[in-house]
C-alpha cells in the first residue's frame, strides 16, 4: 500500500500521527483513561475463538510498520499470483506471526524470562520517541516533491536516464540496443537501497554507459497513469521494478526486487545476445 504515499494528504496525516505519538512518548501529554475502561479494554474478547482472532488481528496491524518493508514484496506477489500461491503465502505469514505465541504456549517458562516492568521502560520510551520523531521527519521530506522542491541524490550519477515509455523500448530494440528499466519512487525504501548499494556502484555505472545501452527511468513518486499501466502490463503492483531488454532478451527479463551487482551485470550480458 506504499502507493498511498503519492497523496500529500495521506503523508501529512501520517506526519501528524507520528508527531503526536512522539510527543506522547516524550511525556509532553498523556491520555489517562478511567480504571474501569482500562480493565474492560484489557479483558475485552475473553478467551474464546473470536477473542483470540481479534487479538491476533490487532497484533498484526500494530506490527505492520515493522514488517511491511520485509513482507511488502510477498504481499504484492500474492495479490497477482494464482489462488493456491496466494493462500500459501498468507498461510506462511500467519504461521510466522503466531510462532512467538506458540513457543510460549509450548514452553510457558519462557514467559518468566521476559523483562519485568521497571525504570528501564522510561529510558526505552525516550528512545522510541526519538525513533518516532525521526520517522516523522523522514515522512515530511516526502512532501517536498508535492511542494515543487527538487530531491536529487547527493551522489552524482554519470548515467543519463531517459523517460520511460513503451515507444522508447521499441525504438532501442529496433536499433539492436539493450534497455535497462528502473521504476522507482522517493517514498520507496527498497528503491533507495538498490540505488545506493547497486545502481551507483562504479561497475554498474560503467555498464549502463555503454554505447549500446539505453537507461530508462520511471518516477512513481507522484501519481502517473502511464507508469501505473506500464507496471500492470507486466503483472506488477509495486516498486522497485527493474527489467532488461535486448537482442538476447527481446521479451525482457525482470530482475529481483533486491538488486545485486552480479544479477544486473549477468542479465545485461545475456541481453546482448550473440553478435552476428
Amino acid at each position: 500500500w506504499g502507493i498511498q504515499f503519492q497523496s500529500p494528504w495521506f503523508i501529512g496525516f501520517m506526519v501528524l500521527v507520528m508527531l503526536i505519538f512522539s510527543a506522547s512518548l516524550f511525556g509532553l501529554f498523556e491520555f489517562r483513561l478511567p480504571s474501569a475502561m482500562t480493565t474492560r479494554l484489557a479483558t475485552h474478547g475473553g478467551n474464546g475463538m473470536a477473542g483470540h482472532f481479534w487479538q491476533g488481528a490487532f497484533a498484526t496491524l500494530l506490527a505492520t510498520p515493522c514488517s511491511a518493508p520485509f513482507l511488502g514484496t510477498a504481499v504484492a506477489v500474492a495479490l497477482t499470483a494464482s489462488f493456491p500461491v496466494l493462500w500459501g503465502l498468507f498461510l506462511a505469514l500467519g504461521v510466522g506471526m503466531s510462532l512467538p505465541w506458540l513457543f510460549v504456549a509450548l514452553r510457558p517458562g519462557l514467559a518468566q524470562r521476559l523483562p519485568r516492568p521497571g525504570r528501564w521502560m522510561n529510558g526505552l520510551r525516550h528512545v522510541l520517541g526519538v525513533m518516532m520523531l525521526g520517522s516523522a521527519i523522514w515522512l515530511a521530506t516526502l512532501l517536498l516533491p508535492h511542494l515543487g522542491y527538487a530531491t536529487g541524490s547527493p551522489v552524482k550519477e554519470r548515467v543519463v536516464w531517459q523517460p520511460l515509455s513503451e515507444q522508447a523500448i521499441q525504438d532501442a530494440l529496433a536499433q539492436h540496443k539493450r534497455v535497462f528499466i528502473d521504476v522507482t519512487a522517493e517514498w520507496c525504501i527498497t528503491c533507495k537501497v538498490n540505488k545506493y548499494n547497486v545502481l551507483q556502484r562504479e561497475e554498474i555505472q560503467d555498464a549502463l554507459q555503454q554505447p549500446d545501452v539505453v537507461a530508462l527511468r520511471g518516477d512513481w513518486t507522484l501519481p502517473a497513469d502511464d507508469i501505473t499501466n506500464f507496471l500492470k502490463k507486466r503483472g506488477q503492483v509495486a516498486v522497485p521494478f527493474n527489467q532488461i531488454y535486448g537482442p538476447g532478451l527481446p521479451q525482457g527479463q525482470s530482475l529481483p526486487t533486491l538488486l545485486t551487482r552480479d544479477a544486473v551485470l549477468q542479465t545485461l550480458r545475456d541481453a546482448k545476445g550473440v553478435t552476428p
